[in-house]
């Protein structure tokens, strides 16, 4: 018996034979190379949430720990609204001294920055984590401020953001109270002995001793913790 197939069936059985044939293929052929996990931060001056970030191959707001997300050898910016700090090598732990290049906790740039932090705090509690909210964001876009200034507290900009974007808290964070609440967050005890419930070993840095004391799981011990810079 001879069986003939018109030309629309062979078009057709034609059609599927290299489909049929990838899928023979398909299990065997080379190797899926898989994209390395970033590394997880977290900005410090209590837990910082809500700072958006950008770095070279990813953005994003930090949660409600701090953490940002970054790979190996990227720099990191992060900002308010238009209010951009100074980029910097991402890292594991990342504060206003950092950001900064600093060791200084009277270095007017470095207070300025967590003096904002602090003030923009939602609940005005920055012990308890800082959380910027939205608002801060909308207020702030298109807007640069100048934190090297030394008279940071009396411009009309700063005044104004946090007056629209915190009304419950209008204010400035004076600049001690910043600075204490900043080397807590930090564990740098200017005492120069680390509390009982740490590690009595401890890096002393200028007039600053630096504990070993743990944020969130985020510092190491006290020898790693004392490089700032």
């Amino acid at each position: 018996m001879k069986i003939s197939l018109s030309s629309t069936a062979i078009g057709i059985y034609a059609a599927f034979i290299p489909l049929l044939l990838a899928g023979c293929n398909g299990g065997s052929s080379g190797s899926t190379s898989l994209e390395p996990d970033p590394t997880i931060g977290v900005f410090i001056d209590s837990p910082v949430e809500g700072l958006n970030y950008k770095t070279q191959s990813t953005s994003g707001r930090t949660n409600s720990a701090g953490e940002f997300q970054y790979y190996p050898n990227e720099t990191v910016t992060f900002s308010i609204g238009g209010i951009k700090f100074d980029p910097t090598s991402a890292e594991i732990q990342l504060s206003p001294l950092k950001i900064v290049k600093t060791s200084d906790f009277d270095n007017d740039e470095a207070l300025n920055i967590a003096r904002l932090l602090q003030s923009l705090d939602a609940d005005g509690k920055p012990e308890n984590g800082i959380k910027i909210n939205e608002l801060a964001h909308t207020v702030a876009q298109g807007m640069t401020l100048d934190f090297t200034s030394d008279d940071f507290e009396n411009n009309p900009l700063v005044i104004d953001l946090i007056a629209l974007a915190n009304p419950q808290y209008p204010y400035l964070v004076d600049r001690e109270v910043a600075k204490n609440h900043l080397m807590n967050s930090l564990g740098a005890n200017p005492t120069g002995t680390c509390p009982d419930d740490q590690s009595t070993s401890y890096e002393y840095v200028g007039e600053v001793t630096y504990c070993n004391f743990a944020f969130g799981g985020a510092m190491d011990a006290c020898g790693s913790l004392g490089v700032v810079v």
